[in-house]
């Protein structure tokens, strides 16, 4: 975010105060994904929970969110920000850090350790979409991961012929 006026500042603090909305929004995405039955697995859920602690426990000054803003704004003499960010920090995205972590432990005795979407409703069939989202190949998964494998071997033993050679 470019800090070079006292717009850009305000424009910051928006943006900044707009975060403890998305992570409600977020929060509220994971509670109807969970009434779906898609629930992170455990492990992922132990490790989220513990970064988002982290952030929450963090000296607002310190995040990394507001750190370099802090020096940017310093640097373009537009003062220190650091007092109504961390204000913001303190009164909207602290709370709603605890409002996710709530919901995400509320999961954890209903969450496996598959980390496969196959283990989730429709698993499958969101996986096959998504293969065909990012290679644009109409081939089903298991087929064109059998080609993946053809060809990594194929590359691989023209590498070692290559290098053999020399």
């Amino acid at each position: 975010h470019p800090l070079q006026s006292a717009a850009d500042v305000e424009a910051y603090f928006a943006r900044l105060t707009a975060l403890g909305s998305a992570l409600d929004q977020e929060t509220d995405r994971i509670r109807h994904d969970a009434g779906l039955g898609v629930i992170l697995p455990e492990f992922t859920l132990a490790t989220t929970i513990a970064q988002l602690q982290t952030l929450r426990q963090s000296s607002p000054e310190r995040t990394p969110m507001i750190a370099p803003a802090i020096q940017r704004a310093a640097a373009a003499g537009l003062g220190d920000i650091g007092e109504r960010a961390g204000r913001i920090f303190s009164e909207t995205i602290t709370p709603a850090l605890s409002r996710q972590i709530a919901a995400l432990e509320a999961l954890r005795n209903k969450a496996g350790n598959t980390a496969g979407v196959w283990a989730l409703p429709d698993g499958a069939d969101y996986y096959g979409a998504a293969v065909r989202s990012n290679t644009t190949s109409s081939m089903p998964p298991a087929e064109l991961h059998q080609l993946g494998l053809r060809l990594v071997a194929d590359l691989s033993a023209q590498l070692d012929r290559s290098l053999r050679s020399q």
